[in-house]
């Protein structure tokens, strides 16, 4: 069983999706001056331009980029 199904037999129901980027952002990082959250949207569109990115990322496609190890991964 993984944590989701626990998390849903105690009746706790966690969402499909991670937040948006502007509402995360401002909530991760409460300190930084309302111009910023502008310019780390406006940076976050010129890379998806600039590498071709048309949709936000699902299925965890994010987690781990080709070539990058995830947290529990062993090098060999």
């Amino acid at each position: 069983m993984d944590a989701r199904e626990l998390f849903d037999v105690a009746g706790y129901h966690l969402p499909a999706d991670l937040p948006e980027l502007g509402p995360y952002v401002r909530l991760k990082f409460k300190d930084l001056p309302p111009r910023a959250f502008g310019e780390i949207e406006t940076f976050v569109a010129f890379l998806r331009a600039k590498y071709g990115v048309e949709s936000e990322p699902r299925d965890r496609a994010d987690e781990h980029p080709e070539g990058t190890l995830g947290r529990n991964a062993t090098r060999t």
